[in-house]
Formats: C-alpha cells, structure tokens, sequence
C-alpha cells in the first residue's frame, strides 16, 4: 500500500465502522464491513489524509495552465501542416500536435484543419486516430491534440512478406493484408454509418502499430453526406471540384458532380486497395491527369488468381456503382467469406496430404493401431474444421467420407465391426453401401462369436483341468478302498462267497459312489466330462450288481460271477482307455490277463481283483499328478 493508507490485520468490524462505510471501501482495514453487502463490488482503501507525493502532484495541477503543452520535436509535415511531438502536461502523456504552417494560416487553410479534427473526432472508432482536443493558439492558428502513433504506414510493410513475418508473425503475407484491409472495412463503415465519407483511402493513409493496431488517417477531404446544422463538418454539397488520389480515385470521383458520391465510392476506393494487394500497384496508370481519368472508367486488368479474391476486386472496381458492393461492410463480408474459404482449403489440403499417409500406413507391413488412428484423427480434424468454415467447403465432405470409409475396410479386415459401426455413426448421412457391408460384417461376427461360445462351452465342458483334485481325490480313495479289501478278504478268507453278500458289497459301492457324488456335485456337475466320470464311477457297481442278478437268475456259480466282473472291468477301462487317456489301457490289460488266469484257477480272483485295481490306482496318479503338480505348486508372481 501506499503512504497515508492505514491498515491492521484485523478482519472483524465494529457496528459504527459498518454505519460508517460506503459500500466497497476497506476502513482501517477492516475487511467484514461490505463483503455480506456486495461480493463482487470493489474493495477501495479509503485514504485519511492527503500524502506528501499526492500533494505535490495537485500544486503542480493547479499551475499548469489548461491545455497546456510541451512542444519536444517534429514528427512530421505535409503540404499546409506540421505535426509535432509534445507533453500533454496536464496528463503527463506524449501526444501528437498538428498546426499550420506560417504560410498557410490563412481562413480557408484554418478551417481545412478544424473540419479535419471534427470529423476524425466525431469518428469514436478503434480504427481512428482520437482527437484530444482542438483549440486556438494566440494568432488564432488551430493547435489540434491527438494520440500519438507509432507505427509503419501500410505502403510500406504491404509488399514485405519478411518485415512483415518478423515484425507481427504473419506467415501468409496475403491473408495478414487481408486483414489489414478488414479493419480498414471496419472503419470506413463506421465513418459512413455517421455520414462521413473518406474519399482519399489508401495504404498511405493507414498506420500500423507496433503491435498490429490499425489506424486509418488523413480525413482531410472527408465530406458529410447530410448537413447537422453545425457548420463544423465540410458537405458534399460544396464538392464540385475532383478531389483524391488520382491512381485509387473512383470514375464518378471526377466528375464534380457532387450528388454522384456516395458509400460506394468508398467501396471503390476500398476495391482500389485490394487490387494493389494483388498486383503490387494502384489500379491506374497514366502521366497526366487526363490519362489517369480515362484509366479510370476502364476496368484494370486483373490476375487470374486467386479468383475468389479477384471476382470481390473486380466488383468492387466496377465503374457502375451500382454494381459494386452496396456498403463497406458487405466488402468486409466478402472478404471474411474468402479468407474463411481460404483456411477451409488449406485445411482440407492438409487433411489430403494425412490421407496420402494414411493409406501408405494401413497397407504397410505391421501397421500400429494407434498411428492409423492419429492419422484419421487428423484426417477427421481437417475435413471437420474446412466444414466448420465454410458449409460447402471444397472436398471436405468427399474426403471424411474417403477417411472414414478407409477406417472402416482397416476395422473390418481386422475382424471388428462393431469399431467400423462407431466409424460410420459419426456420419452425418453414412453412405448405404458401406451400412450394408458393416451390417454383413456384424452378421457374420455374430455367428462367429455364437460359434466360438460354443467351441469354448464345449471346450469347458471337456476340460480334465475342471475338478482335477475332486476328481484324484474320490480316485483315490475308492482305488485304496478296491484294492485293499480284496487283499483282506484273501488273507483272512472272510469275502462273501454268497450271491447275498457279493450283491451287498456291490450294493455298498454303489452307495458309497452316489455319495461321494453328492458330495462332490458342484465340481463335478459343471462339465461333461466329470459328469461322464460320475456316471461311469456309478454305474460300475450297478452294472456289476445287474452281473451279479443275472448270474443268480442263471444259474451261474457266485465265484464264477466274480471271475465275470474281471471282464466288465476290462471293458469298462478299455472304453476310458479308447475316450479319455490311452493309460486307461494299462489296468484294462491287467484286468484282462486276471479274467484269464481267475477264469483258470479261480482261488487267483481275490488277488488278481487287487493286482487290477492296484494297476487302475497307479495310472489315474500317472494321469492326475503331474497336472495336478502344475496347479497346485505353480510358482506365485512377486507383485
């Protein structure tokens, strides 16, 4: 802060300070007085008492005489005035003062002046250079006080690509013009919206700031087209006499004939200016005046490119002002339309050339998925933004049709359409042979997915992974169970020799099998194959009670039954052995050579029962372990 502002670190405030604030004022820095009142009011310290600074600055004020100034040195000078730097010392800023030469101080000469400042000071335009004030020395000369400008004039940057490129970073020497001649549009429009018309437009008479401000000058032979009855603006009714810039100057302009002036002789004059940004010279040609005025009721020839450009110049030049553009603003429109058209082509160029890439990309060895998709994007990008720009710009809607139909043949030849679908969504009206090509795609998808699901169910359902250790356990633990009564029922002579007590023990085995089963349902009821299992561990016991049944009903002796149940378990493990795993063959043929030898001295059965089973037991821990191995002490990834 300040000298003579007061503050603490204070935040609460008494209720006197509250009544004694205004709104927006910080007392004795206390900062809860008018925040509740007015969030986004400016908070203003209130100065106590005058500082020391403050009070020497108001004793200088009160010398200085009204309107004085500081004459520092001449910036310039023209026929009948000089222009001079100076201190406005009431505000302490550099300005620019415009006088009258010693000779020229005549009445005519005064009031060119004067008229001058009050039309450039009726122009209130960020285009127009403002006037300060307007007054009268001691002799009664005009001193007219306006903005000091620092700048170029435009004839000399406009045909400066490199000046103008390092100076306001343009990289397109006629678009940065363009815009130059936009502003000046702008102006021009501004002035004749109030009745002014210029007459005298040209690059001479426009400034360009350091930082790219635009100014248009020299309203010198400025007409009003209406009289306000204050005698300060000169009128086009007193025009009788050619006035301007004879190689810019519009057919009527030399006429004399002060009725044929209008708004569109500025657009002419406007036109004359674009038609040097083309050619690098003023429109007309000639050594005298009579040439230049005969130049000027022709058309000057015109290049051929770049055409939109050139149509909007040659309108502008017609001799008919009729035919011209109807106000400074419907140029600036014109222009806008062409520097806009201009952008969408270069967009689209660009968008082209990503297209080149594109396809060289999608065609080359190993393309990368996200490189194709950052060449669409830029490709989409570029097609988009031309469109944005312009509605019908050249080739944007042929070229994000081209893109993306190349995006869609990229994702249908890797095989997903549903990703060529998205592609084609973003279409405003997707073409409907690409529809029907993505449609078949999908289609066929689609039953490529049904097919692989059903590959997969069936892949699940024959998967020995799939209740492997349920599987090894109730293995186990019927083939310990099968080998070890046998061999008990050997030693001890105690096995059932009855058809009752073998039907029993069968009966046994089948109940422990339906257990078991039960038990173990949710692992082995998920797949085929444990199903199969589950039904074949069941149904041996029923089949060889069923073998037991019908060896009774026949006839057949108990032990020769049991000699029977040898060759249904060879069956039963050459089955597995032919379905499931060729090891399954390895107890088939034990069981087989114990048919044999039990059917040839059946006091063997018991021990050839066990031999078999023992056989079975060791081939399902030669199938089940090492898999099971794999699973269970599979080494753990350090995270």
């Amino acid at each position: 802060m300040g000298g003579g502002e007061e503050h603490d670190d204070t935040l609460a405030a008494s209720p006197t300070m509250a009544a004694e604030a205004e709104p927006g004022t910080i007392v004795e820095g206390k900062l809860g007085v008018t925040v509740e009142a007015s969030p986004q009011q400016t908070l203003e310290p209130r100065r106590a008492t005058l500082d020391a600074a403050g009070a020497q600055a108001l004793a200088r004020l009160a010398r200085i005489q009204r309107g004085a100034l500081t004459i520092e040195g001449q910036l310039g000078e023209g026929g009948m005035g000089l222009v001079h730097l100076a201190t406005q010392t009431a505000l302490g800023r550099k300005v620019a003062v415009k006088t009258l030469r010693n000779e020229q101080r005549g009445a005519a000469s005064i009031m060119q002046l004067l008229r001058e400042a009050w039309v450039t000071g009726s122009l209130e335009h960020p285009n127009v250079v403002p006037v300060y004030d307007v007054s009268l020395d001691a002799e009664g000369a005009p001193v007219v006080v306006l903005r000091r400008i620092e700048g170029t004039e435009w004839s000399a940057l406009m045909p400066e690509a490199e000046l103008v490129a390092r100076r306001y970073g343009a990289r397109d020497l006629l678009e940065w013009n363009l815009r130059v001649l936009i502003q000046v549009c702008n102006a021009t429009h501004f002035a004749h919206q109030r009745g002014i018309l210029h007459r005298d437009l040209k690059p001479d008479n426009v400034m360009l700031g350091e930082l790219g401000e635009v100014y248009l000058l020299d309203w010198g032979i400025a007409v009003a087209l209406k009289d306000d009855g204050s005698g300060r603006l000169p009128l086009r009714a007193s025009a009788h006499l050619p006035a301007g810039t004879p190689a810019y100057m519009a057919p009527e302009m030399w006429a004399g004939q002060p009725e044929l002036l209008s708004e569109r002789t500025d657009v002419y004059l406007l036109g004359a200016i674009l038609y040097e940004i083309l050619t690098g010279r003023p429109p007309h040609q000639g050594a005298t005046l009579e040439a230049l005025r005969e130049h000027a009721a022709e058309m000057p020839p015109l290049p051929e490119s770049p055409g939109g450009l050139v149509a909007i110049c040659r309108r502008a030049l017609d001799a008919d002002p009729a035919q011209r553009p109807e106000s400074a603003l419907a140029l600036r429109h014109a222009l806008d339309t062409f520097l806009a058209q201009k952008e969408a082509d270069r967009l689209v160029d660009e968008a082209q050339a990503a297209l080149v890439r594109l396809r060289a990309t999608i065609v080359g060895p190993s393309p990368l998925h996200a490189e194709v998709y950052h060449l669409f994007g830029a490709c989409r990008f570029g097609f988009e933004q031309a469109s944005a720009r312009i509605a019908d710009a050249r080739g944007a809607k042929e070229g994000l049709l081209a893109a993306t139909a190349v995006m869609v043949d990229y994702e249908l030849t890797a095989g997903d359409p549903r990703a060529a679908q998205t592609l084609l969504a973003a279409l405003a009206a997707p073409p409907p042979e690409l529809q029907a090509r993505v449609r078949e795609a999908e289609h066929r998808r689609a039953a490529e997915d049904e097919q692989r699901r059903s590959m997969e169910a069936l892949g699940r359902d024959w998967d020995s992974e799939i209740g492997l250790r349920t599987r090894l356990f109730i293995g186990l633990l019927i083939g310990v169970s099968w080998t070890i009564l046998p061999i008990l029922g050997a030693l001890t002579g105690r096995w059932p020799k009855t058809y009752l007590g073998q039907g029993l023990m069968t009966a046994g085995f089948l109940v422990l099998a339906v257990a078991l089963g039960y038990w173990a349902r949710e692992s082995l009821l998920r797949t085929q194959l444990n199903r199969g299992i589950l039904g074949t561990v069941v149904l041996t016991p029923l089949a060889q009670l069923m073998l037991t049944v019908g060896g009774w009903l026949a006839g057949i002796p108990a032990d020769a039954v049991h000699v029977l149940h040898h060759f249904s378990w060879f069956v039963l493990c050459s089955m597995l052995g032919a379905m499931l795993d060729p090891k399954f063959l390895l107890p088939a043929a034990a069981y087989l050579g114990g048919f044999l030898l039990s059917a040839a001295w059946p006091e063997l059965r018991l021990w050839t029962t066990a031999f078999g089973n023992v056989i079975l037991t060791i081939a399902m821990l030669w199938m089940l372990l090492p898999r099971l191995r794999g699973r269970v002490f599979r080494p753990r990834p350090i995270r």
